[in-house]
């Protein structure tokens, strides 16, 4: 068993469970082209189950590593973030992989609940689709690629070509 399997016998109906564990990217099977987690991820549930039920909430941290979108550097960053699902027993295997589940809801068969692919969703929803390493970031120079951010470069706005709304820029005479 897993540490991010819990047998559902083992928690006391009608009472909170807290478990807390730290896991590898690697453990769970959580790779991203875009992002690397770089730290443990660490993982603080709490699973309460009534007679047939788990709910479960968990609170997910760790560390990714990204490349600015404007100036392509690598740079840290932290995030928490956190889920509450319920877990409901179900004789139907195909219930347990539905892509088309309902929110907050997963179906579990047999003694265990494995909370592994909602560790993988939260990880996957808190990266950022364009990350910016600082809200100040320069970016790029269009013209020599100089990092505008550790250096300024002598290079002339004008050997670029026009952009497509370069017409409309003369029209408004800008």
């Amino acid at each position: 068993m897993e540490l991010w399997q819990f047998k559902v016998q083992d928690l006391v109906e009608n009472e909170s469970s807290l478990f807390s564990f730290k896991v590898s990217a690697e453990d769970i099977d959580f790779s991203v082209e875009d992002a690397q987690v770089v730290s443990p991820v660490t993982v603080d549930t709490v699973l309460f189950r009534t007679d047939k039920d788990v709910f479960v909430d968990a609170v997910i941290r760790s560390v990714f590593h990204l490349e600015c979108g404007l100036c392509l550097t690598s740079f840290p960053q932290s995030f928490e973030t956190n889920f509450s699902i319920r877990y409901e027993t179900t004789d139907n295997p195909e219930l347990v992989d539905d892509p088309l589940m309902v929110v907050g809801l997963r179906y579990y068969v047999g003694d265990y609940i494995d909370i592994a692919n909602d560790i993988k969703e939260a990880l996957l929803l808190e990266i950022p689709h364009w990350p910016i390493c600082a809200e100040d970031c320069r970016g790029l120079c269009a013209v020599c690629g100089q990092n505008l951010n550790e250096k300024s470069c002598d290079c002339d706005p004008s050997l670029l070509r026009p952009g497509k709304l370069a017409d409309l820029a003369v029209l408004l005479g800008e």
